[in-house]
């Protein structure tokens, strides 16, 4: 044979090959549908099979990472647990190329009691009534996708203008005022959230900037009457339960961000109602335990990572949580809270997949996008937009320009959403210009700072400016009786305690190793016996 033509023959070879390296020859002979069976595991933990025309083709995974199996539909190649090493160990198909590269506890890892991988990770999606599996998004998506139809039965509809009725607690998202009212006769609500752990060191920026001025003796107040109160979205690991109740006691919202925020972004939307359950609900048996805060009160919620899905909404649902926070408007054009009970507009153009297809009998509460001085969206979250606020003109300006957005539009709620991140390291102008921002508005008689309770009050029995003293939970402060004022007083240092464990997250890899957890609190009189965490939200002695 010509030289020229074997060479090409060889070259071709290895062109077909180059996107499956080191793979092993073999594995499923059956025929396929990428439709229905997508992905395969193989024997070796770190190899799958891919449906590729009609048959089943070997890759390998990344370096140091193995197959995860999620569904016939879905799956991902990631970092090991200590379960999936104990089963893996001699199941790695490991060339001696890798052999520097790989982590060292990754090569030399030795366990005990192997275990099958896939019972360290029960999440598989959206399960069929005659047992068939598809992604978690795939329910209510408009496709029949289940033999049996399941998957399309009971989903949300259009919103029914006629039978979705005001005084039923029902509404339709609208970029409207609610209850016939005229744009310039609505109060500007200002919704400043917080979100994740709330330590001591926040409280310094929180009670000296945000809302309080005058170097935190002087709070700020709407109409000269009530101080204003904000919304926490609080997480367990790295929170001071003192610092917690120190702002619960000052009559702001505590909400839950879950006890975890595990840091693996594909868990949540997967994730079953059980497990959701376990994160946000039994949050409120710590926060009640540690802080005192009564678990009626933590009414609201947000996903982490925005992850949303019909099992998170479900999990809120079943445990009464009245609001939800963790949709973006994907346009420019803010939305009013609205109802679930039917289709949200939202899931057109959701941000991520799993956006509730199902009807659900709570409140959402729409984040809106952010504006760069460019025009460009640089978030849904002001703690994600630190590029715009380098200067004390600048941060006023991006601040004021987002504000009036919804002021001199439809003037629905503008959310502020705050964290550590805005305030650590910040220039003094950057600290400048928010505290600028907020005096501006805090003048201004049109606007109001409420929690997203009392945004959801006012949504229920919409008032005109001038009226507002018909709600009483934004004349708490007013009122001898009001539940603002019966909350439990702040920590006093002759009664606190110090708590800390050595921690250990159980899905660690195995390379990652115990940190310290550890907190204040006034609540309790002897720390837990363990570090309360998912499975034991009382610490108790196990």
């Amino acid at each position: 044979m010509n030289k020229k033509v074997v060479g090409l023959v060889i070259l071709l070879n290895v062109a077909a090959s180059w996107g499956q390296p080191f793979s092993i020859l073999g594995g499923p002979t059956e025929a396929c549908d990428y439709s229905v069976n997508r992905f395969k595991a193989h024997s070796l933990c770190n190899k799958f099979f891919i449906c590729d025309h009609g048959q089943f083709v070997p890759k390998d995974c990344p370096f140091s990472t193995v197959w995860n199996q999620y569904c016939p539909l879905e799956g991902v190649c990631d970092y090991a647990t200590v379960e999936q090493l104990e089963y893996c160990q001699d199941k790695l198909y490991i060339p001696k190329f890798y052999g520097n590269i790989l982590p060292q506890a990754y090569l030399n890892w030795t366990g005990v009691a192997p275990r099958d991988p896939s019972k360290s990770n029960p999440v598989c999606g959206y399960v069929c009534d005659n047992g068939d599996v598809l992604p978690y998004y795939a329910e209510c998506d408009g496709t029949e996708q289940c033999s049996d139809g399941s998957d399309e039965l009971d989903c949300a509809l259009p919103c029914d203008q006629q039978n979705c009725i005001l005084q039923q607690g029902c509404v339709c998202a609208s970029t409207m005022p609610p209850g016939g009212l005229k744009v310039e006769e609505v109060p500007q609500m200002v919704l400043i959230g917080w979100e994740g752990a709330v330590r001591p060191e926040d409280l310094n920026w929180l009670e000296n900037v945000v809302f309080a001025t005058d170097s935190g003796k002087k709070r700020r107040r709407n109409d000269q009457t009530c101080p204003i109160l904000g919304t926490f979205f609080t997480t367990h690991i790295y929170s001071d339960y003192r610092s917690i109740r120190d702002l619960y006691s000052q009559g702001h919202e505590i909400a839950t961000l879950s006890i975890s925020q595990r840091r693996d972004i594909r868990w949540w939307p997967r994730a079953s109602v059980q497990q959701l359950e376990e994160e946000l609900a039994d949050h409120r048996i710590i926060l009640q335990k540690l802080a005192n805060v009564l678990p009626e009160d933590v009414i609201g919620a947000r996903a982490p990572y925005l992850e949303v899905s019909n099992n998170y909404f479900t999990a809120l649902n079943k445990n009464l949580f009245q609001w939800d926070s963790s949709m973006p408007n994907a346009g420019l054009n803010s939305l009013w809270p609205y109802t679930l009970h039917y289709k949200s507009p939202q899931v057109e153009e959701c941000v991520v997949k799993g956006c509730p297809t199902k009807p659900f009998q709570m409140w959402e509460m729409p984040m809106i996008n952010l504006l760069g001085r460019r025009g460009n969206i640089c978030g849904n979250e002001v703690i994600v937009c630190g590029r715009e606020m380098t200067s004390e003109q600048r941060t006023y300006d991006f601040l004021m320009r987002n504000f009036n957005r919804q002021y001199q539009r439809n003037r629905a709620p503008f959310p502020l959403f705050l964290g550590p991140s805005l305030f650590e390291g910040a220039s003094e102008g950057r600290i400048k210009g928010i505290k600028r921002f907020l005096d501006e508005l805090e003048a201004n008689d049109n606007v109001y700072f409420v929690s997203m309770k009392q945004a959801t009050d006012w949504m229920k029995n919409p008032q005109p400016l001038g009226s507002l003293n018909n709600l009483d939970s934004w004349n708490w402060c007013t009122l001898p009786d009001s539940d603002y004022n019966k909350r439990p007083k702040a920590c006093e240092d002759e009664n606190t305690i110090f708590c800390s464990y050595n921690f250990r997250l159980p899905w660690a890899q195995p390379w990652e190793t115990a940190f310290n957890a550890s907190f204040f609190t006034c609540n309790v009189d002897k720390c837990p016996d363990e570090y309360p965490f998912i499975g034991n939200p009382n610490g108790m002695a196990r």
